[in-house]
């Protein structure tokens, strides 16, 4: 569980990754945001990726089947409270990865 330390780093994190799962276009501007945002919180790539997977698409991935889906970009205060409780209510074997069942690319490849 994070503590609230780890939590006050994370929220710009998790502010900028949500952003990708509203039901909007995501323009270039958006992206390098988002990448300045995942840059200067100092996680690694793998780091990142489980952020992303673990902690914010979790509570956010049911936006883009949503009739009427968030676009104008998810509370700040009800992303922590959903990504807290997310986190300290799920059982390890339950984690849902919404994202992808595959590892990362070797970052290290050209292919």
């Amino acid at each position: 569980m994070l503590d609230e330390q780890q939590i006050q780093a994370r929220l710009p994190l998790w502010e900028a990754l949500s952003s990708l799962w509203l039901d909007t276009e995501v323009t270039d501007r958006d992206l390098e945001w988002i990448a300045r945002v995942m840059a200067d919180s100092g996680l690694t790539i793998e780091e990142l990726w489980r952020v992303y997977s673990y902690e914010v698409a979790p509570v956010v991935y049911m936006n883009i089947y949503s009739f009427a889906g968030q676009w104008l970009g998810f509370s700040p205060d009800w992303l922590r409270t959903e990504i807290v409780r997310n986190l300290r209510d799920r059982r390890p074997h339950e984690i849902l990865d919404v994202v992808s069942h595959h590892s990362l690319p070797d970052a290290q490849s050209d292919t």
